[in-house]
């Protein structure tokens, strides 16, 4: 399982955090507004909407491995930044749109262990790690475009062939449902009731890649409040989610024994700023930890690798027309 390969940027971004939801004194406007009976959290599709997003990710991953009296761990640190554009090119009758996302830019800082520090900027030329560098140039600057339900789920992408082209042999790269989920993380709020009260629930189910094969996330979302901030009437959302992993064993050596895989640990918390008159997010916060345990009998011993990831980060709207 020891894996050095850079995790996809797309899947990073599924993980947000946003200063504003952290801020007490809009908090405290938002508890002292009064609220309607019911809200309508659906996308409410407008043709030429435009949205732009800033984004964070801090991905920590430290991993254990022990075979026989050996025990090595090692550490990972992977810091993202972008600033990405939402558009609605399309809105259908039944209140379907085709939407667009663009990375305008993004950049990565990479740490192993105790090495150096390594950076790279999709606005440079090269980086200093080269295959980050190619996958940043690969997936800036190029519309994808996403057919979206009217209740805010994707139901399907396209225009990610010229991404795969541009990263040459490395091809598998980025994957489409990768791109579905930040699509899914970034401006709506997936499979939204068109009409709530505050304390009511909604759940959504979710499929993401790992590198370890797929997670199922089972979410439940909570319309919390509803108030004016700033003189924007915003929704309050909280969702979380268990998790569930679907194990890749192509992974693993056809030869060995199939190893026992388990994700023995893992939750998602996030928290939604929703603008009721766009109808869209104006900040997103979600932290996730799971644990993942793999044991590989390799004669008369076992490999055990625990793999523990905290991810943190943040979705803030910038700008909007």
């Amino acid at each position: 399982m020891a894996d050095r390969n850079p995790p996809s940027f797309c899947r990073s971004l599924l993980v947000l955090l946003t200063v504003l939801l952290a801020a007490p004194l809009l908090q405290a406007q938002a508890d002292e507004a009064g609220t309607q009976d019911t809200y309508d959290l659906r996308p409410h599709f407008r043709q030429g909407q435009t949205t732009r997003y800033s984004a964070w990710t801090l991905h920590q991953i430290s991993e254990s491995m022990t075979f026989g009296p050996r025990t090595k761990t090692t550490q990972t640190r992977l810091e993202i930044e972008a600033e990405l554009i939402w558009q609605v090119e399309h809105v259908n009758e039944d209140g379907s749109a085709k939407c667009d996302l663009t990375i305008e830019w993004m950049t990565v800082t990479a740490r192993y262990g105790d090495g150096p520090v390594k950076y790279s900027d999709s606005r440079q030329s090269s980086g200093e790690i080269e295959q980050y560098h190619r996958l940043l140039l690969a997936i800036t600057g190029k519309p994808m475009t996403f057919q979206v339900g009217a209740d805010g789920t994707i139901e399907s992408i396209s225009g990610t062939d010229q991404m795969r082209w541009a990263m040459g042999e490395d091809s598998s790269e980025p994957k489409d449902l990768d791109l579905v989920e930040s699509a899914t993380d970034m401006a709506l709020l997936a499979a939204a009731p068109n009409k709530i009260e505050p304390g009511q629930q909604w759940n959504a189910q979710f499929q993401w890649l790992h590198r370890a094969g797929k997670i199922d996330y089972h979410y439940t979302y909570t319309l919390d409040k509803v108030g004016p901030i700033a003189d924007i009437p915003i929704a309050t959302v909280t969702a979380e989610a268990s998790l569930e992993l679907e194990p890749d064993f192509s992974l693993f050596p056809d030869e060995a024994p199939r190893p026992h895989v388990q994700l023995t640990r893992g939750a998602v918390k996030s928290q939604v700023m929703f603008d009721l008159s766009r109808h869209e997010a104006v900040g997103r916060n979600t932290v996730q930890t799971h644990t993942i345990e793999v044991n590989q009998d390799i004669g008369d011993l076992t490999l055990n690798v625990i793999t523990r990831e905290h991810v943190q980060g943040q979705v803030l709207r910038i700008a909007e027309q």
